[in-house]
């Protein structure tokens, strides 16, 4: 009763070398798995076989041998067609000259060349050679040079040397030559040719005789002429205006002797006299003459003033060409004529001047004269040279050149002018003399009074504080006495007001002269300086200065003072500086003042003494003593200025006295400021109240007192006002003898002293001031 198997497993097959089976009992069959490797790559000249017994490919075949080259090949193996490449070429055979061979040399794998060129051949001195590569052979070049062109006495060799021609002759000599010769080489005959003749006589005159000079080439005259003299002549013509028939004679001594022939006084018989230059004429009028009959001189009527020349020529009659020239210089003179400076007070030239004065009557240095006598606008021409110059613009003087008149028209500005004119004579129209006018023209008197104004509170300004041409304590500005409008004058600021802390400043209008003090303006004195000037005549000017007081509310900052500060336990609210705290109140145009009006400022904070300071709040002026601040006294300087003028300022001191915790009953300690050692009975030691008090300073109050040079002149422990206190005399460690007093001024005290707070605890006070001394 059981299962009875039957069957076998299949048998595996045969594998090959590479493959590997596994039975698979799902599909009850043997898995054969692996490959037969794959072929490696051959070359082209291999084969391959697989060898079952390796299970490896087998492969055979090996590569040709590379074939023998040449020195210039190379070999490269090509697998595509399995086969040997072989690239390279024989050198190409280099050029060769015509006379050269190559061979090709396979130990060195290059042509070797051999050949050379023909030797040149000798040349000529004239001769060139060039190698022609074509035949292989020589080209001389160049011929002899062609033989230079001789003259008729020339020959010439060539010079194979020098390679040129040698020329060899020379020119026959030059023939002697006269001085009138002269001599040209023809090449045609080869022989020289001389021309040239004797210069003819000249004509002689009667008294000469002639001579041919071989040295000079010419024919030499002998023989004297008659010697004639002109000389030159120095006329006196008189007056031009009524003329002179007889003003000399020519031939006679004028200045440089008479006229001569062969050294006698000539005669007009003897010679002729020719005028070769004339006398010039001035202006178409008449000129000096000279009679060519009797060698007379005359001088026209109305031939102008001047000087004249005349030039004459005398020849001797028996020989007309011998002749002598010479100048006559007449001075024709003309009237005497006078133009005398004017000196003319031109009056105001506000309203002008239509007759000032006559320039040719006498104004200060005479009448304008002609030949001595008056002269009248109708004997000669006047003339302006200069006019008078302007002033900006404006009119100026003038003088009528048909009257002589002055005259200044309306509105000439004020001033000095001057005229140049001239007055010549109308028969001698260059007869001439010049003057100058001086005219003084004068302008309206102005006045510009200093001002004083009351310029009140600048806080709140002033629109109309007043004007500076009114009456502001000097009087109005004036203009020819009058009292001014801004309407007659120009008014200029030539020096503003200056501004405090850049604040705003006083001004004047210049349209109407009103003075005004802006919103603002910081108390204070101010100066401006005005300028008024002359619209008619604007250099007619005057300045003024005006003084203006702006004036700010009055303020006034209280000393304040408090005393016996518990600086143990401090305090937030001592007080304020703007209250009543002694002295009253800080006020601001009398009325106290409050802390939103007021810029508060501490100047000199307190100085330590060794612990927290008592301090000012400067936005409500309240005095702090801060915690533990130590005991003794400070002093803070402190300063208020108004808002609205910030230099509107007061300073006052607050005095705070310190202390430690004190008991109910005890005394303050207090040092009275004053000793007077006279023996009076009063004040005679330094009091301090509160020394005394055992039970509330146990340790005693310690004294130390110096002098103004910091030399300690007192000290000692528990001051008592009955037994152990200063007397004004010297105790300290000091060089100041003990016996004498010590000298009347202010001294300096420290005090020192313990007292207890509420829990018992010790407190080290100190209080510091000055006493002051009088013996």
């Amino acid at each position: 009763c059981a299962w009875i198997v039957t069957g076998t497993q299949p048998v595996q097959p045969t594998l090959a070398c590479y493959e590997s089976a596994s039975f698979d009992t799902a599909t009850c069959a043997w898995i054969v798995t692996g490959t037969q490797p794959a072929q490696p790559t051959l070359a082209c000249y291999e084969s391959a076989s697989f060898d079952t017994a390796t299970c490896a490919w087998i492969v055979t075949g090996t590569q040709p041998v590379q074939p023998t080259l040449a020195c210039y090949e190379s070999a490269s193996f090509d697998t595509a067609t399995c086969a040997w490449i072989v690239t390279g070429t024989q050198p190409v055979q280099p050029t060769l000259a015509c006379y050269e061979s190559a061979s090709f040399d396979t130990a060195t794998c290059a042509w070797i060349v051999t050949g050379t060129q023909p030797v040149q051949p000798t040349l000529a001195c004239y001769e060139s050679a060039s190698f022609d590569t074509a035949t292989c052979a020589w080209i001389v070049t160049g011929t002899q040079p062609v033989q230079p062109t001789l003259a008729c006495y020339e020959s010439a060799s060539f010079d194979t040397a020098t390679c040129a021609w040698i020329v060899t002759g020379t020119q026959p000599v030059q023939p002697t030559l006269a001085c009138y010769e002269s001599a040209s080489f023809d090449t045609a005959t080869c022989a020289w040719i001389v021309t040239g003749t004797q210069p003819v006589q000249p004509t002689l005159a009667n008294y000469e005789t002639a001579t041919w000079n071989p040295e000079t080439c010419i024919w030499d005259i002998t023989g004297n002429p008659p010697i004639i003299i002109a000389q030159d002549d120095t006329i006196a013509g008189g007056n031009g205006t009524i003329g002179n028939t007889n003003a000399g004679n020519v031939i006679n001594n004028n200045g440089n002797g008479n006229d001569t022939l062969n050294g006698v006084n000539v005669t007009v018989d003897e010679v002729n006299l020719t005028i070769t230059t004339p006398a010039t004429p001035i202006g178409g009028a008449p000129v000096p003459v000279i009679s060519t009959t009797t060698g007379q001189i005359s001088i026209p009527v109305g031939t102008p003033a001047g000087t004249y020349t005349i030039v004459y020529s005398i020849c001797d009659k028996l020989n007309p060409t011998i002749c002598d020239p010479a100048t006559v210089t007449i001075t024709v003179t003309a009237p005497v004529i006078i133009a005398q400076d004017d000196t003319i007070a031109g009056g105001n030239g506000t309203i002008g001047n239509t007759n000032a004065g006559n320039v040719l009557n006498n104004n200060g240095n005479g009448n304008d004269t002609l030949n001595g006598v008056n002269v009248t606008v109708d004997e000669v021409n006047l003339t302006i040279t200069t006019p008078a110059t302007p002033i900006g613009g404006a009119p100026v003087p003038v003088i009528s050149t048909t009257t002589g008149q002055i005259s200044i028209p309306v509105g000439t500005p004020a001033g000095t002018y001057t005229i140049v004119y001239s007055i010549c004579d109308k028969l001698n129209p260059t007869n001439c003399d010049a003057a100058t006018v001086t005219i003084t023209v004068t302008a309206p008197a102005i006045i510009a009074q200093d001002d004083t104004i009351a310029g009140g509170n600048g806080t709140i300004g002033n629109t109309n504080a007043g004007n500076v041409l009114n009456n502001n304590g000097n009087g109005n500005d004036t203009l020819n006495g009058v009292n001014v409008t801004v309407n007659e004058v120009n008014l200029t600021i030539t020096t503003p007001a200056t501004p405090i802390g850049g604040a705003p400043v006083p001004v004047i209008s210049t349209t109407t002269g009103q003075i005004s003090i802006p919103v603002g303006t910081p108390a204070g004195t101010y100066t401006i300086v005005y300028s008024i000037c002359d619209k008619l005549n604007p250099t007619n000017c005057d300045a003024a200065t005006v003084t203006i007081t702006v004036i700010a509310e009055a303020i006034v900052a209280q000393d304040d003072k408090f005393i016996d500060i518990d600086g143990t336990n401090g305090n937030p609210n001592a007080g304020n500086v703007l209250n009543n705290n002694g002295n009253g109140n800080d006020t601001l145009n009398g009325v106290n003042v409050t802390i939103d009006l007021v810029n508060l400022t501490v100047t000199i904070p307190a100085v330590s003494i060794g612990g927290p300071v008592p301090v000012i709040d400067t936005t409500t002026g309240q005095v702090i003593v801060p915690v533990g601040t130590p005991a003794g006294t400070y002093t803070i300087a402190y300063q208020i200025c108004e808002k609205l003028i910030s230099t509107n300022c007061d300073d006052a001191n607050v005095i705070i006295e310190v202390g430690g915790v004190l008991g109910e009953n005890c005394a303050a300690i207090v040092v009275h400021k004053v000793l007077t050692p006279n023996f009076d009975e009063k004040n005679d030691i330094l009091i301090i109240d509160g020394v005394e008090d055992s039970a509330c300073y146990p340790s005693g109050v310690n004294v130390e007192i110096y002098n103004r040079w910091g030399v300690l002149v007192f000290e000692t422990a528990k001051y008592s006002n009955t037994s152990n206190y200063f007397d004004g005399y010297s105790k300290g460690r000091t060089t100041v003898s003990k016996s004498d007093g010590l000298p009347t001024g202010t001294y300096f005290y420290i005090l020192n002293y313990e007292t207890f707070d509420g829990t018992g605890n010790s407190i080290i006070n100190k209080k510091d001031g000055f006493i002051y001394l009088s013996r």
